[in-house]
């Protein structure tokens, strides 16, 4: 099992202007749900692990746990399982029937692609995740216009955001378990 590595530091979205300018991070919603990693077994068979490596999988309804789908056989996602909260079922009436909100890819068909930079690792994402799925969807992320996708994403009922650094690999973490390539953006006092 692959281990994932950590939380993040904070920040304001005051200071979002001056990120932005580095040219260096994307930024992302910040979301309330569950961290959970996915791995697709040589069958394509979904299994669903919470951040200490305990398996879920079998506490979901049939159809997700059910979930096969062969193209991403030998595979291993990042994502937010926001149905599993209850304060997001409003989110996720309107969402449809999305479950995972998959964010990043660390192994794709038995290869690791940890090394890779994390905007390559999202290029490989959103080109793996173009089958269609009703159950997984490719989180939205923009390089640009950093303060309006806050507050676009604020208005929806997120937490805030996150910027991540877009040459950053998967092993980027402090020794403290701080991932030190993301910076979540919210209000403080919340």
């Amino acid at each position: 099992m692959i281990n994932y590595f950590g939380p993040s530091s904070c920040t304001r979205p005051c200071v979002l202007p001056a990120y932005e300018k580095t040219g260096r991070f994307v930024i992302e919603p910040k979301f309330d749900g569950m961290f959970c990693m996915i791995e697709v077994d040589s069958f394509g068979s979904f299994n669903f692990f919470t951040r200490g490596h305990r398996r879920i999988s079998d506490t979901f309804t049939s159809s997700l746990r059910d979930l096969k789908i062969s193209e991403l056989k030998d595979s291993m996602f990042l994502c937010e399982l926001e149905a599993l909260r209850p304060w997001s079922k409003k989110r996720v009436a309107e969402r449809s029937y999305t479950i995972a909100d998959v964010y990043d890819v660390f192994m794709l068909h038995n290869r690791d692609v940890r090394k890779e930079s994390f905007e390559k690792r999202r290029t490989i994402l959103a080109e793996t995740m173009s089958i269609d799925s009703r159950f997984l969807k490719v989180v939205e992320q923009s390089d640009k216009n950093f303060l309006s996708f806050y507050e676009r994403f604020r208005n929806l009922g997120y937490e805030g955001c996150v910027l991540k650094e877009k040459n950053a690999n998967g092993f980027s973490h402090n020794k403290d378990g701080k991932v030190k390539t993301q910076i979540k953006v919210k209000e403080f006092g919340e």
